[in-house]
């Protein structure tokens, strides 16, 4: 429990930071969002799936929300990013589990993001890294999986209008440590954890590849709504 709460510390002093940075400044603040499609990988998970004779839903949809900051003349932005995922159904039946779920997975990070061609609003690539945390629920009440988080990003952004744009992202999220799916804040927990076939807690690590649509919102700086 502590590790986690180390790192809700660190990414609430990076949004504390860049929060502070955003509302310094004049210009370049931004929020994006959209919709997505990906392909999630957890192999211990689909293993056991497939001893099972089910299979891993081979897509999650995601929604995500993100604001950021632009400096050094556009070539340089600061991200703070939000992002929520749901497979289908999952078909989970062993001697010791048995339930139907939709597999959740929650992200927050911080990201770094380096602009191409800074300055030009038709055409504008950029290539991003962060870190973060993350919680994929695998049965309501408990069988969640927590770890911090390692984020890469690429994406292609277009103007349209003067404060508005649309972007396509390619993503790739990956856990950094292998975790049990278990309820790691209830002190009496052993209900709540997930097991293979052989009565073994089920451990993993979550990662994605996603592709991501959606629009960018260029907000005005304060003076400008009065």
């Amino acid at each position: 429990m502590l590790k986690y709460i180390l790192i809700l510390v660190i990414i609430f002093t990076l949004c504390f930071t860049s929060a502070a940075v955003v509302f310094a400044q004049d210009t370049g603040v931004y929020l994006r969002t959209g919709l997505g499609a990906g392909r999630p990988l957890l192999e211990s998970l689909s293993n056991e799936l497939e001893k099972q004779g089910n299979q891993m839903p081979g897509v999650e949809y995601v929604l995500p929300v993100s604001i950021g900051k632009m400096f050094f003349d556009g070539s340089i932005g600061a991200e703070l990013m939000f992002s929520y995922s749901l497979t289908p159904v999952i078909r989970y039946k062993n001697a010791h589990e048995d339930f139907e779920e939709k597999l959740g997975h929650y992200d927050f990070s911080f990201l770094l993001r380096k602009y191409l061609l800074p300055g030009n609003r038709k055409f504008s690539p950029s290539i991003g890294v962060g870190i973060g945390y993350g919680r994929s629920n695998l049965v309501a009440g408990g069988g969640r999986l927590e770890s911090a988080e390692f984020l890469a990003s690429a994406l292609i952004e277009s103007r349209f209008m003067e404060r508005k744009g649309f972007f396509v992202e390619a993503v790739y999220i990956r856990g950094l440590s292998k975790e049990r799916f278990d309820a790691a804040h209830i002190e009496n927990n052993s209900e709540d954890v997930v097991f293979d076939s052989n009565g073994i807690p089920l451990k993993d690590i979550y990662s994605v590849f996603e592709i991501r649509v959606g629009f960018t919102f260029w907000l005005k700086t304060p003076k400008e709504y009065y």
